[in-house]
């Protein structure tokens, strides 16, 4: 059961009875000041507290990231001087920003929260101080044992000082202990013996010895000390060897250089000039050892031989080695005879060499005026190549004729390489006839020399030889296509034998084969007219189905054989001059605008003229020799030699001279018609014509 107590405005007892008061309006009004002041009062203090609590978390955050920074400074004196007065900074920006009533309570606790920052920091510097301080000592030992290899006693003592002071100081403000500084002062000691041993070892191995005699090593290993003296000992002897072996290399780096100098001497002496670095030569001389190498006799010989004949490098070769017979042959007397002989000899020698090797190079080299230019052959007009060739064959021809080389050669070995490609089958033909008829007006019968020189073949040198005789630069682009027409297959020919047979059968007996007595083998001539008049009918019966057909046209060959041969007109026709012509019933070969008719005819006249002075005076001026024409004693006109004058005919010698030749039927033979100075009889048809001319 429960007690319900009534708490309305009553009185207590056994009823209720009201109970009726009047307000109490001033205790009303001071009670709601006082609850307003408590309440003003309660949030001056929570806004202070909640400062006071802001305050303290940027103080933490502050002292922290502070802390940060200096934790990364390196410099204790930096720490030391900046972070009180920054934490101090620090705390009057946060401190002096709160309300008055709590700023003395928090500048407690600023104190209170910055004491374990201060003491970290302040460890921090301690040791860094000691590393800084430790680190010195490493600089200071490692500069004490450094200056023990280099430098002198005094300096040395100053540093030893330096590095015990250093000890001292930091054994004083506890960095480290006595016997710290002593180990490391033996240490350093120690170290610095072993520097100086090592780089006396290396610099002077000698005062190492001496040193170690002197005591200056006392302190160090025995056995260490010992195996310093061994090291110095080998070496002093290894210094030694090197030195000996330098001082060999150095006296024949030396010798090498005089002799260098005397051999240009030499070289300047055998082109027969005056050499300024004689002084300085004769100065070497003196030295034994210069003066016994083969490079000095070698200069006295030329220095003698320039002095004796200043001429003598320019001299050609055969009077080069008359004048060395005759040194030879002197006593020797002064003692550089033999060397002036050598010397002569070393030149004749690289003359023969130097001559074979590129004449017009080498004589300019001993001084000669050099060979005349040639042209580029490609681009050098025929006119431009002749005037060139004409020069140097001039002067080719003067080096044979002094006597410094005993043959004929147009080129130098470069030159003729380039002309050798610019005449081959590989070349135009035009370019190649422009280059063969600027030979041959230049070299005439000589051309045949120079195209062998250059290796242009047999058919370009016959072809240089036609055109020295008169053919035409047309003739010779015909035979080169055709050349170069056979060698490209662009052209089926009959078959060799055919073509020979053609030759045979027609121009029996044209050639000698040398097999006659007094006769010369003129194979190598024949092969080359063949070998044109082939390229001459390949020319021109190219793109002709007729002519190409496996068979010979006899008489297009023959023309062809006729026209290589210099002839012009038709072959075997009164319009026929020069070339291959019959006369008297044989084919002879006939010089350029020759008529074989005007031959036969002047020839009938001669013998037709029998028995007279005048015909006995003829033959004997048409003769090279002056020589009659004799049969069994008698001239060739005597009426009893008819027979023979019946069978003789002309067989073509070069040129314009020719042979008088007879068949001899009894036989079979050809034979020579002899003169009577009793040499085989031979003519020139020129004043044959002249002399017949008006009379026939």
């Amino acid at each position: 059961m429960t007690l319900t107590v009534p708490k309305a405005g009553v009185v207590a007892g056994r009823s209720a009875t009201p109970t009726i008061s009047q307000p109490d309006i001033g205790g009303a009004v001071a009670g709601l000041g006082d609850t307003m002041m408590k309440v003003g009062t309660e949030i001056a203090r929570e806004q202070r507290q909640r400062q006071y609590s802001e305050a303290r978390i940027e103080m933490m955050k502050g002292l922290n990231d502070l802390r940060l920074e200096f934790d990364q400074v390196g410099d204790p004196d930096v720490i030391d001087r900046e972070f009180p007065a920054r934490a101090k900074e620090l705390k009057a920006q946060i401190v002096g920003k709160l309300d008055p009533h709590i700023q003395e309570d928090a500048s407690l606790l600023f104190d209170e929260l910055e004491v374990p920052h201060s003491a970290a920091i302040g460890r921090q510097a301690i040791g860094l101080r000691r590393s800084v301080s430790m680190a010195q000592l490493a600089r200071t030992t490692q500069t004490t044992v450094e200056t023990a290899g280099t430098a002198d006693p005094a300096t040395q003592a100053t540093y030893v000082d330096m590095l015990d002071e250093h000890l001292n100081d930091l054994v004083a403000n506890g960095t480290i202990t006595p016997e710290d500084a002593q180990l490391r002062r033996q240490k350093a000691m120690a170290e610095m013996r072993t520097t100086r041993a090592t780089k006396l070892l290396s610099t002077d191995p000698q005062a190492l010895i001496d040193g170690i005699d002197q005591g200056e090593f006392s302190g160090m290993d025995p056995s260490q000390m010992q195996g310093y003296r061994a090291r110095a000992s080998a070496q002093l002897a290894a210094d030694a060897k090197a030195a000996q072996v330098e001082a060999d290399r150095a006296q024949k780096e030396a010798l090498s250089q005089a002799t260098s100098f005397l051999k240009d001497g030499a070289t300047v002496f055998g082109k027969g000039r005056a050499w300024t670095g004689a002084d300085q030569a004769d100065q070497l001389l003196k030295d034994p050892l210069v003066a016994a190498t083969p490079e000095a006799r070698e200069y006295i010989g030329a220095q003698k031989l320039f002095e004796l004949m200043p001429e003598f490098s320019k001299l050609p070769i055969a009077e080069k080695e008359k004048a060395l017979a005759e040194q030879r042959k002197k006593p020797i007397s002064e003692g550089f005879e033999a060397d002036v002989a050598e010397a002569m000899q070393k030149s004749v020698d690289a003359d023969r060499k130097g001559f074979a090797d590129d004449r017009f190079a080498y004589a300019a080299k001993i001084g000669l005026n050099p060979a005349p230019p040639l042209p580029d052959p490609t681009t050098a007009s025929a006119e431009e190549l002749s005037a060139a060739i004409t020069k140097r064959a001039q002067y080719s021809a003067s080096l044979t004729q002094m006597g410094y080389v005993n043959d004929f050669k147009l080129f130098s070995p470069e030159e003729a390489a380039v002309w050798k490609e610019k005449a081959g089958l590989d070349a135009p033909p035009a370019a190649r006839a422009k280059l063969a008829m600027s030979l041959a007006g230049s070299l005439g019968n000589d051309t045949w020399r120079v195209t062998k020189e250059i290796g242009a073949g047999p058919v370009f040198g016959y072809v240089g030889g036609l055109l020295a005789h008169g053919g035409t630069e047309s003739l010779a682009r015909e035979i080169f296509s055709g050349q170069r027409a056979l060698k490209d297959k662009d052209v089926q020919m009959p078959p060799v034998a055919e073509r020979r047979q053609t030759f045979f059968k027609d121009l029996t007996g044209l050639f000698d084969d040398g097999t006659r007595a007094g006769s010369r083998d003129e194979t190598k001539v024949r092969n080359e007219v063949l070998d044109a008049a082939d390229a001459l009918y390949a020319y021109r019966g190219r793109g002709d189905p007729n002519a190409m057909d496996g068979t010979v046209s006899e008489s297009d060959y023959l023309q062809a054989v006729h026209e290589v041969m210099g002839g012009s007109g038709e072959y075997d026709s009164s319009s026929a001059r020069g070339g291959i012509q019959e006369i008297r019933g044989h084919v002879t070969i006939l010089p350029p605008t020759v008529s074989g008719g005007d031959v036969e005819g002047a020839i009938a006249w001669v013998h037709n003229a029998a028995r007279t002075n005048f015909n006995e005076k003829l033959w004997r001026k048409i003769s090279i020799n002056g020589a009659l024409p004799q049969v069994g004693g008698e001239s060739l006109s005597a009426p009893g030699n008819q027979a023979t004058w019946n069978n003789t005919y002309l067989r073509a010698v070069g040129g314009s001279t020719f042979n008088l030749m007879v068949h001899n039927p009894a036989t079979g033979r050809e034979e020579y018609v002899y003169g009577d100075d009793g040499k085989p009889y031979t003519f020139d048809i020129k004043p044959l014509l002249t002399e017949t001319e008006g009379l026939r």
